[in-house]
Formats: structure tokens, sequence, C-alpha cells
């Protein structure tokens, strides 16, 4: 009657509806990120012609001064693997150890939870969810700390805009002027600057160590930064107007986004307790009345029906997080 850990035949049936469910649910996001591909490609064989150049660069065909300018643009690198992407993750979030130690570190904790769990309640649910259960509070603490580090990296950016503005009006070059960043802005955008100049004196020219610099960070801010110099760098003009337009830029930019995050509230405040409900509805049922619940852990009907609410709640999260983005 128990699915116990004896018992190989109900394990198999539970685990394969959960692999049949987890399945359906990789169909679903699968296709909905082929559709977005789909329509980013279409964007991008408007503008480019069909020719291929190499290492996978385009021709970018603009009007210009009422005649047509052709340029070669370099091809978009392909998606980072898994060690990439997590160390991107950790320089957004600060971590002072390497990415793969911290993500190694969290995955064994996890495990042990769950084994512990596992052999307390002689059930192989409760090591499922102790395991699930870990990896989401670190992951949740992980994307909290990457928005308060990205708050603080635009508000820093606007000041070090304002500053070098000020710098550059004074007569500073701008290699003294980044100096005068590193100095007096601390982490995160500090510690930007002082890896740009570190980058310098080790041979590197400035676009690169700029471009380098950017590519390390996720603020979009940052990348608009290092283009606009960039193009003064090829072009030339007035360095500090170049800064101070981009600081109002960023600012205009702060503001509307924090009219954005007023408008998607109701719907990211609903998303939030349609997940937590279910489950803490679950909990207090299962302390109130054990045997009333006894059913969705004691019998195979009832894992069956706790992994599809599972797979259903995960996938509700997924479409109220895409809905919230689009409608804004």
């Amino acid at each position: 009657m128990l699915p116990e850990l004896s018992n190989p035949l109900q394990m198999l049936t539970w685990l394969s509806t959960f692999g049949l469910v987890l399945a359906l649910w990789c169909v679903v996001v699968l296709v909905w990120r082929q559709r977005g591909d789909e329509r980013r490609a279409r964007v991008v064989a408007r503008l480019a012609e069909g020719r291929e150049h190499p290492e996978g660069a385009r021709r970018l065909s603009l009007w210009h001064g009422g005649e047509q300018a052709s340029t070669i643009v370099p091809g978009i690198p392909g998606a980072p693997g898994l060690r990439a992407r997590l160390e991107r993750v950790g320089v957004a979030a600060g971590w002072s150890a390497p990415a793969s130690t911290v993500a190694l570190a969290v995955l064994l904790v996890a495990a042990g939870v769950g084994l512990a769990l596992v052999f307390l309640s002689a059930r192989v649910v409760p090591g499922y969810v102790g395991f699930a259960a870990v990896v989401a509070v670190f992951w949740w603490a992980t994307h909290r700390r990457i928005l308060a580090r990205d708050s603080l990296f635009e508000r820093q950016l606007v000041d070090a805009l304002d500053l070098s503005s000020r710098a550059l009006r004074a007569g500073h070059p701008l290699s003294s002027a980044f100096q005068i960043l590193a100095q007096e802005i601390p982490a995160p955008v500090g510690a930007v600057f002082a890896e740009i100049l570190q980058s310098q004196a080790m041979g590197m020219g400035l676009e690169q160590a700029l471009e380098r610099a950017a590519g390390r960070t996720k603020s979009s801010d940052m990348k608009l930064f290092s283009a606009a110099l960039s193009i003064h760098l090829r072009a030339g003009g007035n360095l500090a107007d170049v800064m101070a337009t981009l600081a109002g830029v960023i600012r205009e930019r702060m503001r509307l986004n924090r009219r954005f995050r007023s408008l998607v509230a109701q719907t990211e405040f609903s998303k939030r307790i349609l997940i937590v409900l279910p489950f803490l509805l679950l909990g207090i049922l299962s302390a109130i009345s054990p045997s009333y619940t006894s059913a969705l852990y004691d019998t195979t009907a009832g894992l069956m029906m706790l992994t599809v609410a599972g797979a259903g709640v995960l996938l509700g999260w997924f479409v109220m997080s895409r809905m919230s983005v689009r409608t804004a």
C-alpha cells in the first residue's frame, strides 16, 4: 500500500508519471522559445543581406544621406555554455568564490538535505521536496542579490558619469577621470573602472577594455556607455557632453523602469500568491489533519496528483512571468 523504497513497481510508476509531466512541460517551454527565436531570426533577416561573410559576419545595408551605405558587422556569438553562464551569475551576484565552487556546494547541501529527509521519513517524495527547496531558496536569494546589485550599479553609474564629466571639464584626461572613478566610487562600479585601468596597464586597448568590462556585466547602461565611448574615440567630439548626456539618458530610463515596475506589480503579486497558496494550504491541512492528506503521500494515485499539480504550478509561474514581461 505504501510506496516504500522496497516496492520497485510503484516507484517505477511514479517516476514514469513524473518524467511524462516533466517532458510535456519541457515541450511547452521549447515551443515557446522556438517561436521567439523565429521572430528574432526574421528581424535579423530584414536588416541584413543574405550573403554570409567569414566568421559569421554579415553585410548590413542602410540608407544614409539619400544613398545606400553598407558595412560588415561581426556575427553573433553562439550561446554560452553552462560554465560561462555560471560565471556570469557569479559576477552579477558578487560572489567571492568561483561560481562552479558555489554551485557544487549548493548541490551537495541539497543532496544531503534530501537524503536526510528520505531516511527520516522512509519515503522518496520528501527527499525530492527537500532537494528542490534548497535549490529554490538559493536561487531566490541569488536572484534578489543580483537585483539589488543591478539597482546599485545603475545609481552608481549615473554618479560616475557626472563625476567623470566634471573631471573632463576641469581638464583631466580620460585615464585620470577613470582613476578618480576607481578610487572614489565603491564597488561594483568602482571595481569595473579599476578593471578597465588594469587591462590598459597590461597593454590592452581602451576599446577592447571597455568591451570586455561591459561584457562581464549584465547592465545595458554599461554596454551603452562602452558603445558611446568607442564611437567618440573614433569620431571625436566633446567627451564631457557625451558623459552628461548619457547620465541624463540613464536617469530617464530609471524613471521609466520605476513606472514599469508599478505597472506589473499587480501581476507579480498575483503570481506569488497563486504559487504559494497551494503549498501553504497543503501544509496547513497536513498539520491539522494528517489522515485527511495521507492519501496524497501513501498511494500511487496521490503521488501522481502531487506530481501533476507541481508541474502545473511551474507552468503557471512560467506563463505569468512571460505575461507580465509582454504586458509591460
